[in-house]
């Protein structure tokens, strides 16, 4: 999962900013973990990483929005 890490990461860590209102303070901290940690327990880093790769980042942010709800 090391490549796959190397993308995602950054990738939720844009999403959680644009999308979700993260502070730049939140994503060292619980706010962030929460979010990636289920993101990636949903559909996994390979899957997204692959999303992104093959359909971009507008692709990868809807799949997250979907999982994610801002409730």
């Amino acid at each position: 999962m090391g490549a796959a890490h190397l993308f995602t990461y950054p990738l939720l860590q844009q999403i959680a900013r644009d999308d979700f209102g993260l502070a730049d303070g939140d994503l060292t901290g619980r706010p962030f973990n929460q979010l990636k940690n289920y993101a990636w327990s949903q559909i996994g880093q390979i899957p997204l990483y692959e999303i992104y790769v093959r359909e971009g980042f507008e692709a990868a942010r809807t799949v997250v929005q979907r999982l994610v709800s801002k409730k």
